[in-house]
């Protein structure tokens, strides 16, 4: 190999080298504005956090033996929906849907007057087997 071509494959080398350096500096500054950049940028908002449960909310059924405890207690006078509503501390239009569901599957559950249920004798005995 000449000198002459070794020398300026080194020439070339040496200014490779000089461009690396320059990009190299380029690059080390762009990781510099990107640090100074998340620093500013606002945090990430944190995720949802669940509803907490309800300490009120009654378990499965409570509401069923409720209405028919405080049906069997009223006799053959009957109950109103809304001083059963009252008691459970539900809304009334609950009492008034489960009765409106429960009047079908209950054959001895009457409604009396608007608002008024009784259980007759015959269910009684079967709600206390459920």
């Amino acid at each position: 190999m000449s000198t002459i071509t070794r020398i300026s494959c080194l020439k070339k080398m040496v200014a490779l080298e000089e461009q690396r350096e320059t990009l190299a500096q380029r690059l080390q500054l762009l990781d510099q504005r990107l640090r100074e950049l998340r620093t500013m940028m606002p945090p990430k908002t944190p995720p949802k956090l669940k509803r907490p449960p309800n300490p009120n909310r009654k378990g499965r059924g409570e509401l069923r033996r409720q209405i028919l405890d405080a049906l069997e207690a009223a006799g053959s006078q009957g109950v109103r929906a809304q001083d059963i509503a009252r008691q459970a501390g539900v809304k009334a239009p609950h009492i008034h849907a489960w009765f409106s569901m429960y009047m079908k599957r209950l054959p001895g559950l009457v409604r009396v007057s608007p608002g008024c249920y009784v259980l007759t004798e015959a269910d009684k005995k079967n709600s206390k087997k459920k």
